[in-house]
């Protein structure tokens, strides 16, 4: 019988490094389900990807809102406060 994902992940024998890439939120459900699992933190490697825009409050018009918010919708921000954030990864 093969082995499962999570007894592939949680074995103790030859552990291997787990990378994690992302942005959102569910990047963040994702590693700490492999925690929560038995997955040890530290073989757990966070990878953020670089955003594709730069986080804008003032826009010239409408049409240059517009497509800033097309922007996020490819490319969101886990956090829409930056204590919130902070917390995150304290925890993490």
């Amino acid at each position: 019988m093969k082995d499962s994902n999570i007894d592939l992940l949680t074995r103790k024998k030859k552990p291997s490094n787990i990378t994690v890439y992302g942005r959102t939120l569910h990047t963040f459900s994702i590693i700490s389900g492999l925690i929560n699992r038995g997955v040890a933190a530290e073989r757990i490697n966070y990878v953020i990807p670089p955003r594709q825009h730069e986080k804008k409050l003032n826009f010239a018009n409408n049409k240059e809102k517009m497509e800033y918010e097309d922007k996020c919708i490819s490319d969101p921000d886990p956090f829409e406060d930056e204590r919130t954030e902070k917390k995150v990864f304290e925890l993490l």
